[in-house]
């Protein structure tokens, strides 16, 4: 659960944190030198400058003030490609616990 004051900043951080940090969009050893990245958050481009009063974000968006600290980033005025709030807080939630004891009694099972 994130327990960020705006939460769809930080959903927004963790997305490209893990974009290029765990799935290596660009490349493995990719730092922020020449890196560009549009983000519809004012809230990221103000965290990756240490200007942002949303402290709980720093804890979500830590490589972009490390790692890819060099990146420029762009805050897009264009939101027709953005869901509407609605859908944004429409998210099904998964219980990962209850779905992990299924999977184990269904192996469980195999033979």
């Amino acid at each position: 659960m994130l327990t960020c004051q705006d939460r769809l900043a930080a959903a927004e951080v963790i997305a490209i944190r893990y974009l290029l940090g765990e799935e290596n969009i660009f490349n493995a050893n990719r730092t922020g030198i020449n890196l560009k990245i549009m983000v519809s958050k004012g809230a990221i481009k103000k965290m990756a400058k240490q200007s942002t009063q949303k402290i709980n974000l720093y804890e979500y968006g830590y490589p972009i003030l490390t790692r890819y600290g060099e990146t420029e980033i762009a805050v897009s005025k264009d939101k027709s490609w953005f869901p509407s709030d609605k859908k944004l807080l429409d998210v099904p939630l998964i219980h990962g616990e209850g779905l992990r004891r299924s999977k184990a009694k269904e192996w469980a099972r195999l033979p």
